[in-house]
Order: C-alpha cells, then structure tokens, then sequence
C-alpha cells in the first residue's frame, strides 16, 4: 500500500506558485511551516525568503484539512542555467509516517521536471503560443533500453524561453535578440550578412533578391527615386 493511502494522506501535489498554487494551497502550506519551524522547533528566521515563488512547492494533504507535509524546489542561486535544483523548507506535519522520505524519494524528481519545463507551461497558459503547433512528441530509446514519448519544441519556444530563463545565458540572448530587434524596428529590416555570405543562406538568399526587386518596384520607391534625380 502507498504511505499516502495508508495513512490516509492524499496525494501529493505538485504546484507552480504563480499559476497553479491557489491562494488556500499556499496559506496552509505556510500554516504548517510556522507551525512546526517557528512555533514547535522554536526557529527565530524570516520564513518568507523571497524564494516561494519561483519554486515548484510539493505537498499533501491529510483527512482533517491540513497540509501534512511539504518542500519546495528551485534554482539555485536563481541560476537556471547552472541546472543545481535546490531543495528547501521540508517539513511534516504528522511525525514518524515516512511523509517526508516518501516526497523526498519519489516526487522531487518529478518536481525537477516541472521546474524544467515551468517557462514553458507559463507560456501556454498565458496565451503566447498554441501548445498543438509548436510541439511534436516522438519515440526515443534511453539507456536503459526502454522507449519513450518525449517533447520536441520548436524554435518560436526557444526564442520565447529565452526571454523568460533568468541566467547569464538567458541575458545574453536577450542582448543579441534586442539589437536585432532595435534595428528592424529603426531600419525595416535586420540582416546577418556572415550568414547570407556563406552556404548558410541557402535559398533565403535568392528570396531576399526577389523581396528587393519587388521593393524597388514598388511605385512609391519609384516616384521617391524620380525625386531624388530632379533634386525636388
């Protein structure tokens, strides 16, 4: 029997403090951590260290209401590129049943998981992205020999985790990413010149030549053009 069934536990959730963690959730998850660090333990800290909510709290719920057991996973340092997962603020309710081994050994990896993937879950709850034309799932074999469903995103996700990861990585594509930005704003276009100089621009560099010609063609770039002659 499962130590949650046995003892009448429900079981565990795992929760994204932004979008998924109701305002009940989180008030008696911090119930019971006052409850037992503060009050039973006698610990005299801030509880409230600005970590809950870029964290993926992990917790239960017993039969009279309350949160029996809870921990909470984040980045260390804030540094997601680091990729150290840091566990935090364990804590049961119920002494002696095993609630916090059994999260520690079963649900923290999955925890991780979805702290992996919590930018990406943000961007299609907020509408951002369309979950169906972005991702594909297909068959991989790991090591162990068994094959598995996993998710392939493609490059719209990319761009968009990029602008939410909180990491010298992440801040480094946003610098790129805003110049490129800044001039297409100003200027009407961008271009990477070393790569349509190379093999790299494939076909696009016949596609750019055909957009130019269709440009220069334009009436308006004409009729500017005749302007320009005439010294009007």
């Amino acid at each position: 029997m499962h130590i949650y069934e046995k003892y009448g536990f429900s079981e565990v959730k795992l929760a994204d403090y932004e979008y998924e963690l109701s305002t009940t959730e989180l008030y008696e998850i911090l119930k019971t951590r006052f409850e037992i660090f503060v009050t039973e333990q006698e610990c005299i800290y801030q509880d409230l260290d600005d970590k809950d909510q870029d964290a993926i709290h992990v917790f239960c719920w017993n039969d009279s209401g309350r949160v029996a057991g809870c921990l909470r996973i984040f980045w260390k340092d804030h540094d997601e590129a680091a990729g150290v997962a840091q566990i935090g603020r364990v804590v049961t309710l119920e002494h002696g049943k095993g609630i916090g081994g059994q999260m520690l050994n079963e649900d923290v990896r999955i925890a991780v998981e979805q702290l992996k993937a919590k930018h990406v879950r943000t961007i299609f709850k907020e509408g951002e992205l369309v979950k169906d034309s972005v991702l594909a799932k297909f068959a991989y074999t790991a090591a162990d020999g068994k094959v598995y469903d996993v998710d392939f995103y493609n490059l719209d996700v990319i761009i968009s985790v990029g602008y939410r990861v909180k990491s010298i990585r992440g801040t480094q594509f946003r610098i790129w990413a805003n110049s490129v930005l800044k001039e297409y704003i100003i200027k009407g276009f961008a271009m990477d010149d070393d790569r349509l100089k190379g093999n790299c621009g494939g076909n696009y560099w016949k596609e750019l030549l055909d957009r130019i010609r269709n440009i220069r063609s334009s009436e308006k770039v004409l009729y500017r053009q005749v302007l320009t002659i005439d010294g009007i």
